[in-house]
C-alpha cells in the first residue's frame, strides 16, 4: 500500500505481535519491534477496502479468537452466573424480600408524613440547580429517610 513507515516507540520490553505475523517468518516480528504504520495514514477508501479484505480472511466476516480467550470467556460467565444464582439462593433464604417489605412498612408512615409539599420541594430545588432531574431532590429525601439502615430495620 506504500504507505510511510514509522520509527515505533522503543521499549525494553518485546511488544507481542498475533500469530498472523509470527506465520510471516521471524523478519515481521522483528520489523514490528522498531517500526509501525499508522493506520490513519489511509485514505478512507483504501481503510474500508484493507479492512473488508482482512474481514473476508477471517470468514463470513466474523472474529473467532483463540480457543484460549474463549475458554476463558466461557469460564468468566459461568462463574458470573453461579454467583447470581448463589446470591439468589442466599437472599431467600435470609427472607430478604420479606425483611425489605417490614422496614418499608415501618418507615412508610415517616415517607407519609415526611413528605407533604413535594412539588413545591422539587421546585425550590430545582431553582437552586437547575440542570438536576426533577428526580434528584426526592433521591436526597430517600437518602435522608434511609441513613444508618437502624431506622430501616427496627432494631
Amino acid at each position: 500500500m506504500e504507505l510511510p513507515v514509522e520509527p515505533a516507540e522503543e521499549t525494553q520490553k518485546r511488544k507481542p505481535v498475533g500469530n498472523y505475523v509470527k506465520e510471516k517468518g521471524s523478519e515481521w516480528v522483528e520489523w514490528l519491534q522498531t517500526k509501525r504504520i499508522e493506520l490513519n495514514a489511509m485514505t478512507t477508501p483504501q481503510f474500508i477496502d484493507w479492512l473488508d479484505t482482512g474481514m473476508r480472511r477471517g470468514g463470513n466476516g466474523k472474529l473467532i479468537p483463540p480457543q484460549v480467550v474463549m475458554l476463558g470467556y466461557v469460564e468468566q460467565a459461568v462463574k458470573e452466573r453461579v454467583g447470581q444464582l448463589e446470591r439468589e439462593r442466599i437472599l431467600r433464604e435470609a427472607g430478604f424480600e420479606e425483611r425489605v417489605e417490614t422496614a418499608f412498612q415501618r418507615l412508610r408512615p415517616i415517607v407519609r408524613r415526611e413528605t407533604r409539599g413535594l412539588v413545591r420541594y422539587v421546585s425550590s430545588s430545582l431553582v437552586e440547580a437547575p440542570t438536576d432531574s426533577w428526580r434528584a431532590p426526592l433521591d436526597r429525601i430517600a437518602d435522608t429517610m434511609t441513613q444508618g439502615g437502624e431506622r430501616a430495620e427496627g432494631d
